[in-house]
């Protein structure tokens, strides 16, 4: 498959980087969430529990933070799946065309239990020791339910449509920047909703605090 400057490249080596751009789209909307939470909690709301220059600090070095874990978190948990539509494509889209995305899409649903196993397996999900929890402290259960399903679902329902825009900006000869662009203002826009509900749902316990 030749990309519009005239070099080679895969299905394969294009489910690879539209994984990168999605895992630096997640970066992106936790950094901007947590940097309205803190702009509305600290220096909006007026948090007497943190100093400004504590929350300036976390502004800073929470987001660095964030570029390195979150990255490595989506890669460990939607490589797997990521590599499975990959070859998928790659043998489909020679003989289907477009019709190819209608078989990756119908796989969604069975590859979301594979991305959940990663995240419920390669992750470290069981982290919370139970320090303090009292007797009806219960530990982690690992397997998926139908709640954790449907997340997961979503969730991978939005890592498919990206990559089959992305797939499509290289397949045929259009900007695949038009379509990072537009993701990453979606990133934007969700890291703020994120933000701000965070905020509002901590004004209450500041305001107990203060009292």
């Amino acid at each position: 498959m030749d990309t519009p400057n005239g070099k080679k490249t895969t299905p394969s080596l294009v489910f690879c980087e539209s994984l990168f751009w999605i895992a630096v789209l997640v970066a992106v909307a936790l950094s901007i969430s947590i940097v309205v939470s803190l702009i509305l909690i600290d220096f909006v709301h007026g948090n007497p529990n943190r100093t400004k220059g504590n929350a300036g600090m976390m502004m800073i070095f929470t987001p660095l933070i964030i570029f390195i874990a979150a990255p490595i978190g989506i890669l460990v948990v939607f490589s797997a799946s990521q590599t499975v539509q990959g070859l998928m494509m790659r043998l489909l889209h020679p003989r289907f065309g477009r019709y190819a995305y209608v078989f990756v899409g119908l796989m969604v649903p069975f590859i979301s239990i594979l991305t959940w196993y990663c995240y419920d397996y390669l992750t470290p999900t069981d982290f919370n020791l139970g320090i303090n929890e009292g007797a009806d402290w219960v530990p982690y259960q690992h397997g998926i339910n139908l709640k954790r399903y449907m997340a997961i679902f979503f969730a991978q329902g939005f890592v498919t449509i990206f990559t089959l825009m992305y797939f499509e900006a290289a397949a045929y000869y259009r900007s695949r920047k038009a379509v990072v662009l537009g993701a990453l203002f979606l990133a934007i826009v969700i890291g703020a909703f994120l933000g701000h509900r965070q905020a509002i749902n901590q004004y209450q316990f500041i305001n107990q605090s203060s009292r």
